[in-house]
């Protein structure tokens, strides 16, 4: 079995990407993972080449990023892409905690019968 050789940690993320490749339409995906060196890119069926040369906008709260990228590998599922220089500073704003507690809380609300449209019971005294 193969062992991952890539020096960076990835990070699973999910936000839109603009990938523009060789003057052709620019090309709406979604990023799946992320690292330093690269990411991978969900583009349904469009697939590209091994080797292809690809420019990526990424849109963030701190601002556009501009990414040229060359295309590693690519099927009918995701195209993986490699960075042509490393991205610490996208990484690092992608792969921040987050301010809070990002946990769902839920509260349980008692109603009375009153509140459920009914009147109360009448007491036989």
């Amino acid at each position: 079995m193969p062992s991952d050789t890539r020096s960076n940690c990835r990070r699973i993320v999910s936000f839109s990407v603009r990938l523009k490749h060789r003057g052709r339409q620019a090309i709406d995906c979604r990023a799946r993972n992320l690292s330093v060196e690269g990411m991978l890119l969900e583009m349904g069926e469009v697939m590209l080449s091994i080797g292809d040369q690809v420019d990526l906008s990424i849109s963030l709260k701190e601002g556009v990023f501009s990414v040229p990228a060359v295309v590693l590998h690519s099927n009918s599922d995701c195209t993986g892409v490699m960075f042509c220089r490393p991205q610490p500073g996208l990484y690092r704003i992608i792969a921040q905690p987050m301010p809070y507690a990002h946990t769902p809380i839920s509260s349980r609300i008692v109603l009375t019968q009153g509140a459920l449209g009914s009147s109360p019971p009448k007491s036989n005294g």
